[in-house]
């Protein structure tokens, strides 16, 4: 994949818009936020762009006449996308791109507080960010935030990285993060098998309680 410029992230206005996307990097950072809601509508409905909660509308969404990007939830403890069903529908996609978004699950896994994970039976936050810790270390990246691009990086299905950098700080972290080499297969199998199956209510943040 060659440089992405901002017009081809589906902007139209460079000075507006922060948009990378490297066959290094596979990454795409758009701050949305720069964009009024009707500008953003009018180039989603332009580039046939579908944007989906979880897995379960997957196959309907790859069904869709014309659809060209396809934006699905996905986080390094994200379990969901790793069934037979999802990964033969994902094989089987074309020229469908797939970016995937909410890579930190809106900020928990990249967090020093646990203090804000929601109060959910089955999830131990401590036991999850030690694990991530554990696994940051194991694989010699630089934080949770390396380690959770890195992975999501490395899964050969997902075309690209969708990030709404919230301060200038984040911006400028995750665009020295996407620079550096992502996990290995090997190494996307090793995370998925150490890092626990939590409960799905977890990975859908509009239903956090």
């Amino acid at each position: 994949m060659a440089f992405q410029n901002a017009k081809a992230a589906g902007f139209s206005d460079p000075a507006l818009t922060r948009a990378l996307h490297g066959s290094a990097a596979k990454l795409s950072i758009i701050a949305a936020r720069y964009l009024e809601p009707s500008q953003a509508e009018a180039k989603t409905n332009a580039a046939s762009v579908q944007r989906i909660s979880s897995p379960v509308g997957l196959l309907k969404a790859l069904e869709i006449p014309g659809l060209e990007r396809l934006e699905v939830p996905l986080s390094i403890i994200d379990w969901r996308w790793r069934s037979a069903e999802v990964r033969n529908a994902l094989a089987a996609k074309g020229a469908i791109q797939i970016h995937a978004y909410d890579i930190f699950l809106k900020g928990l896994l990249t967090s020093k507080s646990e203090a804000q994970w929601p109060l959910i039976d089955g999830v131990k936050p401590k036991f999850v960010t030690e694990t991530l810790d554990l696994l940051t270390r194991e694989f010699r990246r630089q934080s949770r935030a390396d380690l959770c691009l890195a992975y999501v990086r490395g899964l050969a299905w997902v075309d690209g990285v969708l990030i709404d950098p919230a301060s200038e700080e984040e911006w400028e972290t995750i665009t020295r993060l996407s620079t550096k080499a992502p996990l290995t297969p090997a190494e996307c199998a090793a995370v998925e098998d150490i890092l626990p199956r939590l409960p799905a209510l977890l990975l859908n943040p509009s239903l956090w309680p």
